[in-house]
């Protein structure tokens, strides 16, 4: 745990400021969009499923049910609620937006 924001590692609790690079890069990317374009949609989604592509790693719907299945415990979100989304939806979505 930690508070990110004085160096520590940070938790899903730690606040709303970045814990990694990845985050910082993600709140950047966000700003310059916002503020240089008046007419603009940011997607945020963060489980998406569909159909199983062979992939390098484990994705997080694989795991999730290899682990839970094992009766493994799990430790997850503490100030998030999520919602998977079937990638053609997301697509369907993004078609409407910028239809």
């Amino acid at each position: 745990g930690g508070d990110a924001r004085a160096g520590g590692a940070g938790t899903s609790c730690s606040g709303n400021e970045p814990v990694n690079e990845y985050g910082r890069l993600k709140k950047e990317a966000e700003a310059f969009i916002r503020g240089n374009y008046a007419n603009h949609a940011i997607f945020r989604s963060s489980i998406i499923y569909g159909k199983p592509r062979n992939v390098a790693r484990t994705l997080f719907l694989q795991w999730m049910d290899s682990a839970l299945g094992s009766g493994e415990r799990v430790d997850f979100f503490c100030d998030e609620y999520r919602c998977p989304i079937y990638v053609m939806d997301i697509v369907n979505v993004m078609k409407l937006a910028v239809g």
